[in-house]
Protein backbone atom coordinates (compact mmCIF):
# COMPACT_ATOMS: atom_id res chain seq x y z
CA UNK A 1 0.00 0.00 0.00
CA UNK A 2 1.67 3.46 -0.85
CA UNK A 3 1.61 6.22 2.12
CA UNK A 4 1.67 8.87 0.28
CA UNK A 5 -2.11 8.97 -0.76
CA UNK A 6 -3.49 11.93 -1.66
CA UNK A 7 -7.17 12.78 -0.93
CA UNK A 8 -8.22 15.30 -3.42
CA UNK A 9 -11.34 17.58 -2.54
CA UNK A 10 -13.77 19.74 -4.35
CA UNK A 11 -11.89 23.04 -4.79
CA UNK A 12 -8.72 20.98 -6.18
CA UNK A 13 -10.77 19.92 -9.24
CA UNK A 14 -13.24 22.76 -9.80
CA UNK A 15 -10.33 25.10 -9.61
CA UNK A 16 -7.94 23.47 -12.11
CA UNK A 17 -10.88 23.20 -14.20
CA UNK A 18 -11.52 26.64 -14.09
CA UNK A 19 -8.35 28.30 -13.80
CA UNK A 20 -4.57 26.89 -15.28
CA UNK A 21 -5.61 23.72 -16.06
CA UNK A 22 -8.73 23.43 -18.17
CA UNK A 23 -9.52 20.53 -20.28
CA UNK A 24 -8.76 22.13 -23.45
CA UNK A 25 -5.66 24.28 -22.10
CA UNK A 26 -4.01 21.63 -20.23
CA UNK A 27 -5.61 18.12 -21.00
CA UNK A 28 -2.30 16.72 -19.59
CA UNK A 29 -2.89 17.27 -15.86
CA UNK A 30 -5.93 15.32 -16.64
CA UNK A 31 -4.56 12.44 -17.92
CA UNK A 32 -1.73 12.95 -15.12
CA UNK A 33 -4.90 12.64 -12.54
CA UNK A 34 -5.56 9.55 -14.59
CA UNK A 35 -2.47 7.42 -14.05
CA UNK A 36 -2.03 8.77 -10.40
CA UNK A 37 -5.29 7.16 -9.11
CA UNK A 38 -4.19 3.75 -11.15
CA UNK A 39 -0.62 4.12 -9.36
CA UNK A 40 -2.91 4.54 -6.19
CA UNK A 41 -1.21 7.62 -5.36
CA UNK A 42 -4.44 9.88 -5.51
CA UNK A 43 -8.02 9.19 -4.38
CA UNK A 44 -11.38 11.08 -3.35
CA UNK A 45 -14.65 10.47 -1.88
CA UNK A 46 -18.18 9.51 -3.06
CA UNK A 47 -19.44 13.11 -1.74
CA UNK A 48 -17.17 14.70 -4.16
CA UNK A 49 -18.39 13.05 -6.71
CA UNK A 50 -22.01 13.82 -6.10
CA UNK A 51 -21.79 17.02 -5.43
CA UNK A 52 -19.76 17.54 -9.58
CA UNK A 53 -22.02 15.47 -10.89
CA UNK A 54 -25.29 17.08 -9.59
CA UNK A 55 -24.06 20.99 -9.87
CA UNK A 56 -25.98 22.93 -11.79
CA UNK A 57 -23.85 22.47 -14.63
CA UNK A 58 -22.87 19.45 -17.22
CA UNK A 59 -19.88 20.90 -17.76
CA UNK A 60 -16.25 18.98 -19.03
CA UNK A 61 -15.84 18.00 -15.25
CA UNK A 62 -19.10 16.20 -14.74
CA UNK A 63 -18.26 14.45 -18.00
CA UNK A 64 -14.94 13.33 -16.67
CA UNK A 65 -16.01 12.33 -13.68
CA UNK A 66 -18.43 10.02 -14.92
CA UNK A 67 -16.61 8.83 -18.29
CA UNK A 68 -12.99 8.98 -17.80
CA UNK A 69 -12.46 8.49 -14.04
CA UNK A 70 -12.77 5.36 -12.43
CA UNK A 71 -15.29 4.55 -9.80
CA UNK A 72 -13.05 3.09 -7.59
CA UNK A 73 -11.57 6.79 -7.14
CA UNK A 74 -14.21 7.79 -5.03
CA UNK A 75 -14.20 6.32 -1.86
CA UNK A 76 -17.12 5.39 -0.13
CA UNK A 77 -17.78 6.96 3.37
CA UNK A 78 -21.03 5.36 4.32
CA UNK A 79 -19.35 2.61 6.29
CA UNK A 80 -19.50 2.32 10.04
CA UNK A 81 -15.68 3.17 10.50
CA UNK A 82 -16.21 6.16 8.08
CA UNK A 83 -18.83 7.68 10.30
CA UNK A 84 -17.15 6.78 13.38
CA UNK A 85 -13.76 7.83 12.48
CA UNK A 86 -15.61 11.74 11.09
CA UNK A 87 -17.71 11.76 14.47
CA UNK A 88 -13.90 11.33 16.34
CA UNK A 89 -12.57 14.47 14.08
CA UNK A 90 -15.14 16.46 15.07
CA UNK A 91 -15.06 15.89 18.53
CA UNK A 92 -11.53 16.77 18.72
CA UNK A 93 -12.28 19.74 16.85
CA UNK A 94 -14.53 21.08 19.03
CA UNK A 95 -12.53 20.27 22.05
CA UNK A 96 -9.73 21.71 20.46
CA UNK A 97 -8.97 25.61 22.26
CA UNK A 98 -6.57 26.25 18.60
CA UNK A 99 -9.78 26.76 16.31
CA UNK A 100 -11.85 29.24 16.81
CA UNK A 101 -15.50 29.31 17.37
CA UNK A 102 -15.49 30.18 12.74
CA UNK A 103 -13.53 27.07 12.31
CA UNK A 104 -15.61 24.76 14.32
CA UNK A 105 -18.67 26.03 12.53
CA UNK A 106 -17.15 25.73 9.48
CA UNK A 107 -15.99 22.04 9.63
CA UNK A 108 -19.86 21.45 10.70
CA UNK A 109 -21.18 23.34 7.56
CA UNK A 110 -18.43 22.19 5.32
CA UNK A 111 -18.77 18.18 6.01
CA UNK A 112 -16.84 17.91 2.50
CA UNK A 113 -13.72 19.06 4.15
CA UNK A 114 -14.43 16.93 7.38
CA UNK A 115 -14.81 13.81 5.24
CA UNK A 116 -11.86 14.26 3.07
CA UNK A 117 -9.80 14.96 6.56
CA UNK A 118 -10.89 11.54 7.79
CA UNK A 119 -10.17 9.74 4.40
CA UNK A 120 -6.92 10.55 5.30
CA UNK A 121 -7.07 9.78 8.05
CA UNK A 122 -8.30 6.19 7.81
CA UNK A 123 -5.42 5.64 5.02
CA UNK A 124 -2.91 6.96 7.97
CA UNK A 125 -4.19 3.85 9.98
CA UNK A 126 -4.42 1.16 7.79
CA UNK A 127 -0.73 0.84 7.27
Amino acid sequence: MNSNVYVLDTNTLIEAKNRYYAFDICPGFWDALIYHEVNNNIECIDRIKKEIITGKYDDQLSQWVNKSIPDKFFKLTTDVNTQQSFQEIEIWVQNNKQFNMEAKQSLQMELMDGYVLMQKRLKIESL
